[in-house]
């Protein structure tokens, strides 16, 4: 029988086995007289030292964010539907509505001509009318110039 120091049990002996091929099993196991006592503490320790599948906290955190967003797409779709009764036809081909932030709505333009020009439109009140028929709150839209971004309310749909 040998003993050796076990490192999780700070300085107690304990049994291990020796590694003899023609002994079977329950012959280098002295003192176990309950096999399934023996299993279940196998299978706690699995239990333990086995890697989880992922965190539940992150869950929850996806599972708000993902409600916040599909909230966000039904707002810009609300917004998207004031934004083609407002702005020309000839001009909304050009746009896409990118995001709402603290009130101020964010419209992409394709070229810089197209925005100069519903720049003039939404200055002679057709920002007025927007804000007055979207029915989420909207201080302010806001133009940027470049391509519509990805996945946008297209502005004439």
């Amino acid at each position: 029988m040998m003993t050796e120091q076990n490192p999780m049990n700070r300085g107690a002996a304990t049994f291990i086995p020796a590694r003899v091929p023609h002994m079977s099993v329950s012959t280098r196991i002295e003192g176990v007289s309950d096999w399934s006592k023996a299993i279940a503490e196998i299978e706690s320790l699995r239990l333990i030292r086995n890697k989880r599948d992922f965190d539940h906290a992150a869950q929850a955190i996806f599972e708000h964010e993902s409600r916040t967003l599909q909230r966000m797409a039904g707002h810009l779709a609300a917004a998207a539907e004031a934004w083609n009764e407002v702005c020309p036809p000839s001009l909304a081909a050009a746009t896409s509505l990118v995001g709402m932030s603290r009130g101020v709505l964010t419209v992409a333009v394709s070229n810089a001509s197209a925005k100069y020009e519903l720049d003039r439109v939404l200055r002679s009140g057709a920002e007025r009318e927007f804000i007055r028929r979207c029915p989420m709150t909207v201080r302010k839209v806001r133009l940027v110039a470049g391509e519509p971004a990805a996945g946008g309310e297209r502005g004439a749909t």
